[in-house]
């Protein structure tokens, strides 16, 4: 097949592309950044924020893969039903349910942004008539580029320790983005998963704590776990953001999810395309 890959220099798309290609599929991935291509893959350089009919090279395409932030699809479903996709698939995340409750306005204006999305897509695909598989993931690791796992791997190696609230017994389910690649290729020509959205978790259930131990276990180093009273925690993460823009990603409300489970059944990928995800390997 045909199938174009928007966000394909992404931690999920490092892992998919040899898949795909293994299979013999044609991959017209779209980045922001130069590539060079390579058997099977043809890169274009276009920014999802504008208009891809510039870019020219977009002919038939029977599957789209949409890698990058879920509302970037929107505005491109009309070209994608233009060109010959029947077949959509893309990501949205399981913090629409884990930050309903959150008290950061940011957190709360992507929930929201990532919900009407789904929607939005939705009924653009049965507009079009494009069969659709959304993906709602749990904490992604494995590339070195997401901003839990790593995070806590790159303070651990400069400073020997790390720090939690209170206990840090909020249950976590790390997926690997080579599982979520795996997930992308099953369903690509699987009927029962066609217009239908899956919780994708890990296949292994552990505390917040428990996972940070398990990241000092795999980087060889002594496990230092410094527990702090959840206010004392925050103003801790103020004051580093006040210093240093490294540490503007972290919100205060990540102090209070590490006493939150954060659980998801993925049973019903399992039954319909043999989801079968590894357990936690940082």
């Amino acid at each position: 097949m045909n199938i174009l890959i928007t966000g394909a220099s992404s931690q999920i798309g490092r892992f998919m592309l040899p898949l795909l290609v293994r299979q013999g599929h044609s991959c017209l991935c779209v980045s922001r950044s130069e590539h060079a291509d390579s058997k099977g893959v043809h890169w274009i350089r276009a920014d999802l924020h504008h208009d891809m009919t510039e870019t020219g090279q977009l002919e038939h395409v029977d599957v789209w893969i949409h890698l990058a932030i879920l509302p970037l699809a929107i505005a491109h479903m009309e070209l994608a039903a233009s060109i010959g996709v029947y077949r959509f698939i893309a990501f949205s995340s399981t913090s629409i349910y884990t930050k309903q409750t959150s008290d950061n306005s940011e957190e709360k204006r992507t929930i929201e942004e990532l919900t009407e999305a789904a929607s939005s897509i939705q009924s653009l695909c049965q507009q079009y008539e494009i069969a659709w598989t959304l993906f709602r993931p749990t904490m992604i690791y494995g590339s070195g580029m997401d901003q839990n796992i790593t995070f806590i791997q790159q303070v651990i190696q400069r400073f020997g320790f790390f720090p939690v609230a209170g206990v840090a017994k909020g249950l976590r389910q790390p997926v690997h983005a080579g599982d979520l690649a795996s997930a992308c290729v099953a369903v690509i020509d699987q009927e029962q998963s066609m217009n239908k959205a899956y919780n994708l978790s890990g296949g292994e259930i552990l505390s917040y704590q428990d996972v940070v131990k398990r990241i000092f276990h795999t980087l060889d180093c002594p496990c230092r776990i410094i527990h702090l009273p959840s206010p004392i925690f925050k103003s801790v993460i103020s004051v580093l953001k006040c210093f240093s823009s490294r540490y503007a990603f972290i919100q205060t409300s990540m102090v209070d999810r590490m006493n939150m489970d954060m659980v998801f059944d993925h049973m019903d990928a399992t039954h319909d395309f043999g989801y079968d995800p590894r357990p936690f390997q940082p």
